[in-house]
């Protein structure tokens, strides 16, 4: 992948501007009758998929070949810095750290603030959060105190808003079904009418910053007609109402108590790609504004992440949301019967 984004309609001058997300799922392999790991490869028919499934986006990732897999664990082994050797390694070495390598490759994106969240099997987050280089914040001892499956990190350059401490991301907001996290990369051009939006609902903002509108929009109510009062809050729709209102320009990594979103804006601007970590214990999926960053790490390139999608990373697999993956969509305000009703912020 280039190293630099691509300019698209509608971008700003300061396309120039750059952060940088990275985030981590990852899954255990399934506990055989006597307690020990099972293979890398998924227990159930449905969790693995063919080559063209992944590269169209369906279904999970296919199973490495033998040769791939030693040759995986063999570099795992004998690099004391690449993540999980071992399901107890991975309880001793949060995915914060994997997150942190990742962030270091990706400096040159920002070098204002880094950040990292994550998020363990009890739906609790941690935050680490500071001004400066992803050497200097994130320290071993703080890493290893954040415990989680899940993370997201960012390394940020200021585009839009302040520039302080308040302004690092990733941002976390507490809604009623608990906490989400969100990292972004990109620059919002719409953020002042949507910012107004939001306050005219009553609704305050603690920086000037466009992730946080995207993160006050995404915390909406879905648009009706919604189950969400019965079924929990349905992300993939609420993603969607906010790509309904800002066509560019954005790469997000948003993350729940149990799913990591990976979304790009609908012309593509924010480059963001998906990889892989097969290990012993299990096998951990990446997201990151750049594939250089995978090497770091020994992940596998996997594919990009399309325009105008929104990809869930679940355990064991990798799902593209729907099938809008055009590459040069309608603006989605083009007709204006379209735009989602009833949420929130309409």
């Amino acid at each position: 992948m280039a190293d630099v984004d691509a300019v698209g309609e509608g971008e700003l001058s300061s396309c120039q501007h750059k952060c940088g997300v990275f985030a981590a799922f990852y899954s255990a392999a399934p506990a055989t009758a006597d307690g020990a790991a099972a293979s890398t490869a998924p227990a159930t028919s449905d969790a693995g998929a063919s080559a063209a499934d992944v590269k169209s986006g369906c279904g999970g990732l296919p199973d490495s070949d033998a040769a791939s897999a030693e040759a995986t664990r063999s570099r795992t082994s004998s690099n004391p810095k690449v993540f999980l050797d071992s399901e107890a390694e991975a309880l001793r070495f949060p995915v914060a750290g994997l997150v942190a390598m990742g962030l270091q490759q990706l400096q040159h994106r920002g070098q204002e603030s880094c950040g990292i969240v994550t998020c363990d099997r009890e739906g609790q987050f941690s935050s680490l959060k500071g001004m400066g280089l992803v050497a200097s914040v994130c320290k071993e001892r703080e890493l290893q105190n954040m415990s989680g499956h899940m993370a997201v990190g960012h390394v940020r350059y200021s585009t839009a808003g302040g520039n302080g401490l308040l302004e690092c991301q990733p941002f976390v907001a507490h809604h009623q079904h608990g906490q989400i996290a969100l990292a972004h990369n990109g620059e919002v051009v719409n953020t002042q009418s949507l910012m107004e939006m939001i306050l005219n609902h009553g609704v305050g903002m603690t920086s000037k910053s466009d992730s946080e509108v995207i993160m006050q929009m995404l915390c909406a109510p879905a648009p009706q007609p919604s189950s969400e009062h019965m079924h929990g809050p349905n992300w993939q729709c609420r993603i969607r109402a906010f790509m309904s209102k800002a066509l560019t320009s954005y790469a997000l990594a948003f993350m729940t108590s149990d799913e990591l979103y990976a979304v790009r804006d609908p012309y593509g601007n924010r480059p963001l790609c998906i990889g892989r970590v097969p290990t012993p214990a299990g096998q951990c999926f990446v997201v990151s504004s750049e594939s250089c960053a995978f090497s770091a790490i020994n992940a596998e390139f996997v594919r990009e992440v399309g325009s105008n999608t929104v990809v869930a990373v679940q355990p064991w697999r990798v799902v593209d949301t729907d099938s809008s993956r055009s590459r040069f969509p309608d603006p989605p305000w083009r007709n204006c019967e379209d735009r989602p009703r009833g949420s929130a912020f309409s």
